[in-house]
């Protein structure tokens, strides 16, 4: 599953992140979400301290902020830099 790149229409965008949500509100008590969500979270924690942890880079986009939103509205982890 991929989600659309920047630069695409925000209709796609809104269609992928709707259906990600039904996934997500369906989930047990571990959901694995393997995918290349095209974001870029950042290193700044402010107001996701709960999601991400202290080993991200760069800085965030807004299809970052769409995958920490996410995360906390389905208190889901970014354990690839949840540390």
């Amino acid at each position: 599953m991929y989600a659309p790149q920047v630069g695409r229409p925000e209709s796609e965008k809104e269609a992928f992140w709707g259906m990600l949500g039904v996934i997500t509100m369906a989930k047990s008590k571990v959901l694995p979400v393997s995918s290349n969500l095209n974001g870029h979270i950042g290193e700044n924690r402010k107001g996701f301290e709960e999601v991400m942890g202290a080993q991200g880079f760069g800085v965030r986009n807004q299809e970052g902020e769409r995958i920490l939103e996410l995360c906390q509205n389905e208190e889901l982890r970014m354990i690839n830099i949840y540390v």
